[in-house]
């Protein structure tokens, strides 16, 4: 019994595994991929529709300041925090 404990263990560790090497279906149109720092600050430094949908006032109250910043400052924070997380 000990030994089909020890199997299963080992079967649900290559799951995971492979799970993690590749994208997870959610749903018929989306994916999840974990990333890594470096491909998760690519991401963050991308104007895409989001960033550029943002306006002074959306930028000044994420950032928490007064004055609206610009969409550059505004993604070097976005970079900024990706970094400072994963340390």
């Amino acid at each position: 019994m000990k030994w089909l404990s020890s199997a299963l263990a080992v079967a649900l560790l290559g799951l995971a595994s492979a799970a993690l090497a590749s994208d997870l279906a959610i749903t018929k149109h989306s994916a999840l991929r974990l990333s890594t720092v470096g491909e998760a600050r690519l991401a963050l430094a991308a104007e895409d529709d989001f960033i550029r949908a943002l306006s002074e006032f959306d930028r000044a109250s994420r950032m928490k300041v007064e004055a609206p910043p610009t969409r550059e400052e505004f993604l070097k924070l976005l970079i900024g925090i990706c970094f400072f997380e994963a340390m």
